[in-house]
C-alpha cells in the first residue's frame, strides 16, 4: 500500500502541486548546478590551455576545438527530375529500385523518394476510404 503521506507531500487537498513545490523533488542536484559554475569560472583557462595544446601539435586537442567550433556538415542533395505517374505507384517504386540499383540514383536519395512513395499511397488509400465511408453512409441515410 503506498504511503499517502509521501504521495502528498508538497500537494493541496485537491492533490494539485502547491505554489514553490517542486514536482521532481528528486530531480536534478543542485551540486551539478556548483559544478557547472565552478567549471564555467575557470573555461578561459581551459580554452587557452586547449588552444596552446593544439598549437604544439596535440592532435586531440585540435580535434576537441574542431568538433566544438566546427558543425558537422550535413548533406547537401542534389534536386532529382522525374515523371511521377501516381496512378500507377508500385511502377514508380520499382522504377526507383532500378535507378538506384543501376547507380543512376544515390541509394540515400531513392530511399527518401521512396518513403515519399509511400505516404502518397497512405494519402490516396486514406482518401478513397473517406470516399466509400461517405457512400456507405449516404446509403444509409436512404435506406432509413
Amino acid at each position: 500500500m503506498p504511503d499517502s503521506t509521501k504521495e502528498q507531500a508538497g500537494r493541496d487537498k485537491g492533490g494539485k502541486w502547491k505554489k514553490g513545490a517542486s514536482g521532481n523533488p528528486g530531480g536534478r542536484s543542485s551540486k551539478a548546478a556548483e559544478l557547472r559554475r565552478v567549471l564555467e569560472g575557470g573555461a578561459d583557462d581551459a580554452v587557452k590551455t586547449i588552444m596552446d595544446a593544439a598549437r604544439e601539435g596535440d592532435m586531440a586537442a585540435c580535434r576537441l576545438i574542431l568538433d566544438r567550433v566546427v558543425p558537422p556538415s550535413k548533406p547537401v542533395y542534389q534536386p532529382v527530375s522525374f515523371e511521377l505517374d501516381d496512378s500507377n505507384l508500385p511502377a514508380a517504386a520499382r522504377s526507383v529500385i532500378k535507378a538506384i540499383a543501376a547507380g543512376e540514383l544515390p541509394a540515400d536519395q531513392g530511399k527518401m523518394i521512396l518513403d515519399g512513395l509511400a505516404n502518397m499511397a497512405k494519402i490516396i488509400e486514406i482518401t478513397e476510404l473517406a470516399e466509400r465511408v461517405a457512400e456507405l453512409e449516404k446509403a444509409q441515410e436512404s435506406v432509413q
